[in-house]
This record gives C-alpha cells, sequence and structure tokens, in this order.
C-alpha cells in the first residue's frame, strides 16, 4: 500500500479464539517504510495526522475496539426480544439447511416445491420431525405426509 502511495498505514492486530471470543486488540503499528518495519505506538501516545480534526489518543482507538467487541458479547448473550428471534432465526436456518443435506446425503431427489416447503418452513418442532423422518424414510413423500 505504501508503495502505491498511501500516505500512512496503520494496523490493529487482533488475537482471539476462532468463535471470536476473548479478542484482545493492539498495538496500534504503522508502516515505517524507510525502515521496512513496523512501529509500535504507545498507548499514551497522541496519533496527529492533518485528517484528524485532533490529535487522537492511541489507548482510547484501541478502547473503542475493545469497548465495541464487549458490546457485541453484551448483545449477544442477552434475552432481549430480537436477539432471541434472531438466535432463533439462525437455529431454524441451520435445521433447514441440515435436513436439504441430509435429503442429498440419503440421495434423493428433492422436488422445487418440495424445497420451497423446506425454505418457507419456521416451526422448529416441523423441521425437527422431518430432519427425524429423513434418516430412516424410504422415499420423500414418507418425510412430508403430515396425514
Amino acid at each position: 500500500m505504501a508503495r502505491r502511495g498511501v500516505r500512512r498505514v496503520f494496523a490493529i492486530p487482533v488475537s482471539g479464539d476462532k468463535a471470536g471470543h476473548h479478542l484482545v486488540a493492539g498495538p496500534l503499528l504503522e508502516w515505517q517504510p524507510e525502515r521496512d518495519d513496523w512501529k509500535t505506538w504507545g498507548n499514551d501516545e497522541l496519533l496527529e495526522d492533518p485528517c484528524l480534526s485532533r490529535p487522537l489518543l492511541v489507548g482510547a482507538l484501541l478502547d473503542a475496539v475493545q469497548a465495541e467487541k464487549a458490546i457485541v458479547n453484551a448483545v449477544i448473550a442477552s434475552d432481549h426480544p430480537d436477539m432471541v428471534k434472531h438466535n432463533e432465526s439462525m437455529e431454524t436456518r441451520g435445521m433447514r439447511k441440515s435436513l436439504v443435506l441430509m435429503l442429498g446425503a440419503r440421495g434423493f431427489e428433492v422436488a422445487e416445491k418440495t424445497r420451497e416447503r423446506i425454505e418457507t418452513c419456521s416451526d422448529e418442532r416441523v423441521l425437527a420431525r422431518w430432519i427425524e423422518r429423513a434418516v430412516s424414510a424410504g422415499s420423500v413423500d414418507e418425510i412430508f405426509d403430515d396425514a
């Protein structure tokens, strides 16, 4: 980027587990082309640049990253109705995808009408029933027969 004319290049390394928990951000790094290396900024240093309306405390920048992560994790863990609805939606999406994959693995041809029925189903109990049937059913009709 620096060779292409970008005036300043910054990086904030982020580490943590694959699930995105226990993330740690920092330190702030700035590429120094004359040294062909990264400069590490201290949390108590001020980042000054003409594109900033005022100097920025590096620690505040990193704290903002940490603060945003904490907010996201708190919302995910909450019982807020929107999060509950989102989590349920993710679960039903996963069930629908699992059912379609299972049908394919069993060698069943899935008609467009049946695929649409699966994709529009939002009832976890119905999806669970279909998945249970799909394990041993001899045909697609046996899975979706609600008689």
